[in-house]
């Protein structure tokens, strides 16, 4: 310990003599004893942020028709790379998923986005078709209706 200068202070019982290093120590263990509660704390909320997580992503695969339980591996993987597709994808390819499966097919004029419309047919999310014998329509794929399934259930 640290020499400090002592201090006295007079109780009802008489002088009671301490320094401020030992004050300073006592300051400094109850500060330890605090710290693990302040730890602990810290692990409760990470703990139901990971839980949160975890009830989100199952809710996802559930909108896909898989289960952590039943799945293979594999299976999961390539849910969760769609959900993550899904998840980094702009407002422009979701309105144009959502419009396209639910009044598909549409015609190129009646998209939210061309723009939209060609990343997603790069991705495989939506194709160009043919309806009743004109060109220049769009409509969603089995994946893009996968997709529209994840964004209604929150992805």
């Amino acid at each position: 310990m640290i020499n400090t200068p002592r201090t006295d202070a007079v109780g009802r019982h008489g002088t009671l003599i301490f320094t401020e290093g030992l004050v300073q120590g006592a300051l400094g263990s109850k500060q330890e004893e605090w710290a693990p509660a302040e730890e602990m704390r810290k692990l409760e909320r990470e703990l139901a942020e990971r839980k949160s997580r975890i009830a989100t992503l199952q809710q996802l695969l559930s909108a896909l028709h898989e289960s952590i339980d039943l799945s293979t591996a594999a299976e999961i993987q390539t849910a969760c790379e769609l959900i993550i597709e899904v998840q980094v994808m702009d407002d422009a390819e979701r309105a144009c998923i959502r419009a396209s499966y639910k009044h598909g097919p549409l015609f190129d004029g009646d998209l939210p986005s061309k723009s939209a419309r060609d990343r997603l047919l790069d991705k495989g999310h939506m194709v160009k078709v043919v309806a009743n014998g004109q060109d220049g329509y769009n409509a969603c794929t089995h994946n893009g209706a996968w997709v529209y399934r994840l964004l209604e259930a929150g992805a």
